[in-house]
């Protein structure tokens, strides 16, 4: 599996071409939705997730919420493709 660095690129391009900009998802969405299927990071570990999402936090594409548990922890999209 890649860094986040390289992560975050592959999520954010998924992002933008599936239309989910201003688009709230759980992070279980990202790991395991339909939209993940085909791309590298399907099934990424919960802490690379977290660290890729952290990377994506500070570039200002996305804004996390927290959840009940990791599964349920949410990110907006905001700014996805803009790069």
């Amino acid at each position: 599996m890649e860094e986040p660095d390289t992560i975050q690129a592959i999520i954010d391009e998924m992002v933008f071409e599936c239309g989910l900009n201003n688009t709230i998802m759980t992070f279980y969405e990202i790991a395991h939705g339909d939209n993940s299927e085909d791309q590298e990071f399907y099934n990424i570990h919960p802490t690379v997730l977290q660290k890729t999402m952290d990377v994506l936090v500070k570039r200002g594409v996305a804004v996390t919420f927290q959840g009940a548990n990791f599964e349920e922890m949410g990110v907006k999209f905001i700014n996805a493709g803009a790069v």
